[in-house]
């Protein structure tokens, strides 16, 4: 095996990896907190920013016409739990 093989193997492999990483899509979820114990809470993820903006913008509207025990509604991509915490650190956040 001469150097050109191993060379293209490693183009090969490094092309593969790079299609891979960069085809992972985004996450979205939608957190809010209540009035009533100062709780952060948690959607389901959605697969789009629209998705989680569609979601963000009829709770806001829910809650103007009809306030309730839940405000602060906010979107976030690609959250994960801080290390031994409870809070989340999303790569992009929106309100």
């Amino acid at each position: 095996m001469d150097w050109d093989e191993i060379l293209g193997g490693i183009a090969l492999i490094a092309l593969f990896a790079f299609i891979f990483f960069s085809n992972k899509s985004d996450a979205w979820i939608g957190f809010y907190t209540s009035y009533n114990d100062n709780g952060i809470y948690k959607t389901d993820q959605f697969k789009t920013r629209d998705e989680c903006e569609r979601w963000l913008r009829n709770r806001q509207s829910e809650s103007e016409e009809n306030p309730g025990p839940y405000t602060d509604f906010e979107c976030g991509k690609n959250c994960k739990l801080s290390d031994g915490e409870k809070i989340y650190v999303c790569k992009e956040t929106f309100d």
